[in-house]
């Protein structure tokens, strides 16, 4: 059979209707054999960086769990927000430093 184009179509295999695209497994390209993949040595380098870094960390948390906890001491009482503010310009200390960075 031509069509018009001049292809003949006679001599071409039918396609199975069992066998189509969505029922076909595919093969994959490459399967690779057991214990065949060798990591680059930048790889290499950069999970020796991380268990190493992950032990130090290991290492500091024991360290800080075995000191004693103090608590924190200030050198100065804390100033209230309706203190007089401790710039000495007389006002209060919620209208002239609180929430300012200096």
């Amino acid at each position: 059979m031509n069509d018009t184009t001049g292809h003949d179509y006679t001599n071409q295999p039918q396609d199975d209707p069992s066998q189509n695209a969505f029922t076909q497994k595919a093969e994959p390209a490459f399967v690779p054999k057991e214990n065949s993949y060798i990591p680059s040595p930048i790889i290499v380098e950069k999970l020796e960086k991380l268990v190493e870094t992950k032990k130090h960390e290991q290492a500091e948390r024991e360290r800080l769990a075995t000191m004693p906890k103090q608590p924190y001491v200030r050198e100065e009482p804390r100033v209230g927000r309706n203190d007089p503010c401790p710039c000495g310009s007389g006002k209060k200390y919620k209208k002239c430093h609180m929430g300012k960075e200096e």
